[in-house]
């Protein structure tokens, strides 16, 4: 056990200490080497503006549409069929209505 002990504290690799000239880029190897130059000029997509707008607003006219669709089966099967809407019924219709309104 004692000849264990000095190899734990032993340091992982003097050729690594001795190459490197900064502890940053023996933590942190890659990091170092792909920064960015903030001093060169900004590089443009190929394609121009890339809006994204449209796709962003589709998605989300999309989701509140499903969500809508979802609460209202929801509803429907609770009052119609079950005949018992409970708190967390319309706790779910006010977060949905809140959620529509933003």
């Amino acid at each position: 056990m004692r000849g264990f002990l000095p190899s734990l504290c032993s340091p992982v690799s003097p050729l690594i200490l001795e190459t490197s000239t900064s502890l940053t880029e023996l933590l942190f190897p890659i990091a170092v080497s792909t920064i960015i130059d903030m001093d060169a000029p900004a590089h443009f997509p190929p394609d121009g503006n890339q809006n994204r707008t449209g796709p962003i607003i589709g998605m989300m006219i999309g989701a509140l549409t499903l969500s809508c669709i979802i609460v209202g089966l929801r509803m429907y099967t609770r009052y119609f069929i079950l005949k018992s809407v409970h708190w967390d019924d319309w706790t779910m219709v006010l977060a949905l209505v809140l959620h529509g309104l933003r």
